[in-house]
């Protein structure tokens, strides 16, 4: 259930339910012999149903957070490989496993930022230019072959306020795969270029060692950054040997956060998996440093949830709010409290699911609690009246309102 609202809930228009069957004709890949599979659909499709009139004309509001999505590193993974089938293509559906450390860290920390509710755009080698970068104050780099200009872009996005976060290797070298210094003199602490991993599955992975920054600590995966000079920036969280682990640096008016290791990938080895489970027992405090520059960089998000793991997704339009909550924990919530940010004074709110609910409001923020099994979708509906309607805020930095 929560699949087919994740993708509803954040702006899709039309979904396949693939595939029914008949399992005779595609065995192992249908739900036609699954009866309670019937039933989470229906209840689905009933939510959505209820809450159309929303979520139909609906948009999500601009996020302020990105993540680089790879191009020019892609050519050079297994270069020394004549074959390299250690690397699955598009039909891979598990993107922890026959493939690269950073191709993996991109999925690892979307889920993270997932995790804590923070709304993600991914961008494009092409986006990093002053008009692509200018909707956005944080942005997540796992790409080690990175293009000179593109490079030279985010160097002035970060001067003039952005926050860059640099995992291990991204942007050690050019497109050509030669070394480059334009991200890496950002940082604190410079490191030369290393060999990416190829990940065949988690369970390859070694432990590095334990991440600590007093009082808490948090085991790593994975490979790590060799450091070639000093550090000049905040030693932020640093290994049992004494390597700086996260490092914190301003750049002029900005902020460069560099992690020597994959904080990703590492905040999903820590989990737990059982079958017909959703995966669980996910590290805390690696979940709070991948999104503690987020927090940094003051911005605002549409919505806060009370409890880690329940996702949030807003549409938004003259027609009010739709808030989809999505639990990804195995257990329900009992209490689960929002604060929910749109751009209009709230007449109601309901639950698809519960009904009205009684809320608390504020200029251009609400705040509700309800309790939530797997699913729900929340509905904001606005007075008609234009003299109590609240004007918009100009569109800046950090501001969650609807588009």
């Amino acid at each position: 259930m929560q699949k087919i609202l994740t993708l509803i809930g954040s702006g899709a228009k039309v979904f396949n339910s693939y595939v029914f069957g008949p399992e005779y004709s595609f065995p192992g890949n249908c739900y036609s012999e699954k009866p309670g599979m019937l039933r989470k659909l229906a209840q689905a499709n009933a939510m959505i149903g209820a809450a159309e009139d929303v979520l139909w004309p609906g948009k999500r509001p601009r996020t302020r957070v990105a993540i680089l999505s790879p191009k020019s590193s892609e050519m050079w993974d297994a270069k020394n490989i004549a074959i390299p089938t250690q690397i699955s293509d598009a039909t891979n559906t598990d993107l922890n496993r026959s493939t690269v450390d950073y191709m993996a860290e991109i999925a690892d920390l979307y889920l993270a930022l997932q995790h804590a509710n923070v709304p993600v755009d991914f961008i494009e080698e092409e986006d990093l230019s002053p008009s692509g970068l200018a909707p956005y104050r944080v942005v997540y780099v796992t790409e080690p072959d990175i293009p000179e200009e593109s490079q030279r872009e985010l160097v002035k996005w970060v001067e003039a306020g952005g926050t860059l976060v640099a995992i291990s290797n991204a942007g050690a070298m050019d497109r050509y795969n030669e070394p480059s210094a334009i991200i890496a003199g950002l940082r604190g602490a410079h490191n030369p270029e290393r060999e990416r991993m190829l990940i065949a599955n988690l369970g390859f992975l070694k432990a590095l060692g334990t991440v600590q920054a007093a009082p808490v600590e948090a085991l790593a995966w994975g490979p790590r950054d060799t450091l070639a000079n000093s550090v000049k920036g905040e030693v932020v969280a640093h290994f049992e040997d004494g390597a700086p682990a996260i490092v914190r640096q301003n750049v002029s008016k900005g902020t460069v956060v560099h992690f020597t290791w994959l904080p990703g990938l590492s905040y999903v080895k820590s989990s737990s998996g059982a079958s017909g489970k959703l995966p669980w027992n996910f590290s805390p405090v690696i979940r709070n440093w991948i999104v503690a520059p987020v927090r940094d960089a003051g911005i605002q998000l549409p919505v806060e949830a009370s409890e880690p793991m329940v996702e949030t997704p807003m549409l938004c339009s003259k027609i009010g709010a739709a808030v989809t909550l999505l639990n990804w924990n195995n257990d329900p919530v009992k209490n689960l409290g929002l604060t929910v940010r749109v751009p209009f004074s709230v007449k109601s709110v309901a639950s698809v699911t519960h009904g009205p609910l009684k809320f608390d409001a504020e200029s251009q923020t609400i705040h509700i609690s309800l309790p939530l099994t797997s699913a729900d979708v929340v509905v904001l509906k606005p007075y008609t009246s234009a003299k109590t309607q609240v004007k918009p805020e100009p569109d800046r930095p950090g501001s969650s309102l609807c588009p």
